[in-house]
């Protein structure tokens, strides 16, 4: 009787049960290896200049392991910034509520319900900053850089520029030929798209000013015609609507404005009338008014109120929920303050000063409530030139003077660090935007 051997058999089972064995201690060993090493940064996903120049940015975390649920109160970034935190699983998604600072290193640190800690690390770009060079037959726009190898770039040459924004992507600008004709041009600086805004009639534009987001722009519209019902219009564009549309007022009808201003949401707007009636107007709701106002000096960081100038030019705070006026922080006796400009991340102010003693004045850049204090940081002699205006970053980090020379009238742009007072670029050329 013939048998049959089942022992080459059983020794491949035990080969290929060794072999599983051995993957399964591998993936356990692995596992335990990845346990004991901590969770990890695998990617992330955030624009380090962008981050710098709007609120709202986002820092998207994937991690190589899932963790429980994080909330904000597990999460610490040095230096200090303001910010929320949601996410959980593999996936920690951080949002900056307001604009980090530029050329700084930021180390964050997430501690898990587990007690273990992740960390990641980013440096934000450097600021940059365009300027116009007036030049024979028109005006320049240029590009420059703080910081780095300070490159400056000239991005388009055109007719004179009477003011222009940087909404998003494009540079908008009023464009006056020889003949004294304006024009709204829109240039994207990415796909150098050029193009003509076609305006209702012939006329004039003012009061050009753009959403913090990119997202709309408007201006006051002055035809030429002193007869046509649409002086003192004020029209706005959304890119995503690409037609212009006047604001309406209390009656549905066109708004006469004489002067406006966005919010820092890029939707509600400040309008002050040609009867100084000072209302704020949001999307699809009545406007709501608040009284006589000679001036809008600018929204507060976070929107609840609004920096006004009086009848007599005094600067005050309106509280858009209480409707209540309050008084600026004073200043020593024979300084005046001739504009004062909101902070754009925090409660304070720069206010552009003339002070006086005996027979000379100066011009001075003085910061206010920046951690409760009163810091200059910015002075000239008005011999040497008229401090025209100042521009500040979307950050608070740095503003940009523009000087003008009493005798010669050339003007001189010159960026200071708020918080050191330093020099950081001095140019020729005028109309600084961030």
């Amino acid at each position: 009787m013939s048998r049959t051997s089942t022992r080459p058999a059983m020794s491949f089972e035990r080969r290929v049960l060794a072999a599983i064995g051995v993957l399964i201690i591998g993936c356990l060993i692995l596992a335990l290896a990845t346990w004991l090493q901590g969770t990890r940064v695998r990617s992330a996903s955030l624009d380090v200049v962008k981050v710098t120049q709007r609120a709202n940015e986002r820092l998207l975390l994937q991690l190589n392991q899932a963790t429980g649920a994080v909330t904000a109160k597990q999460v610490t970034i040095t230096p200090s910034a303001s910010f929320t935190a949601t996410g959980g699983g593999k996936t920690i998604g951080i949002q900056f509520t307001q604009p980090l600072r530029n050329n700084t290193h930021y180390t964050i640190n997430i501690k898990s319900t587990a007690g273990r800690t992740t960390s990641y690390a980013f440096t934000t770009g450097p600021a940059s900053f365009y300027y116009v060079v007036d030049v024979t037959g028109g005006s320049q726009i240029h590009k420059r850089q703080l910081g780095g190898d300070g490159k400056d770039t000239m991005i388009l040459e055109t007719d004179t520029i009477q003011d222009y924004v940087v909404a998003g992507d494009t540079i908008v600008y009023i464009a006056e030929n020889a003949k004294g004709d304006q024009a709204v041009r829109l240039y994207n600086v990415v796909n150098y798209e050029h193009h003509e805004l076609p305006l209702p009639e012939k006329g004039m534009v003012n009061a050009l000013s753009a959403a913090t987001d990119g997202g709309s722009f408007g201006f006051i519209f002055y035809p030429s015609d002193y007869r046509s019902d649409r002086s003192n219009t004020l029209l706005t564009y959304k890119f995503s609507d690409p037609t212009l549309r006047p604001v309406a007022g209390f009656d549905n009808k066109p708004l006469k404005t004489q002067e406006w201003q966005f919010a820092k949401n890029g939707t509600t707007i400040a309008v002050i009338d040609i009867n100084s009636i000072l209302m704020l107007i949001n999307p699809d709701k009545p406007p709501v008014p608040f009284g006589q106002f000679g001036s809008i000096e600018g929204f507060t960081y976070d929107d609840s109120g609004l920096i006004v100038g009086d009848r007599l030019a005094m600067k005050q705070v309106l509280d858009f929920k209480t409707s209540d006026l309050s008084e600026l922080p004073k200043l020593p006796e024979n300084n005046y303050i001739l504009t004062a400009t909101p902070l754009n991340t925090e409660s304070g102010s720069v206010y552009r000063v003339e002070s006086y003693s005996g027979t000379r004045s100066s011009s001075q850049l003085i910061i206010v409530n920046r951690q409760s204090s009163k810091k200059q940081i910015y002075s000239a002699a008005n011999d040497a030139g008229y401090l025209a205006f100042n521009v500040l970053s979307p950050n608070d980090q740095y503003v940009a003077v523009q000087l003008q020379d009493n005798n010669t009238e050339q003007t001189t742009l010159k960026v200071i660090d708020t918080f050191t007072g330093k020099k950081i670029v001095q140019v020729r050329g005028a109309k600084v935007r961030w």
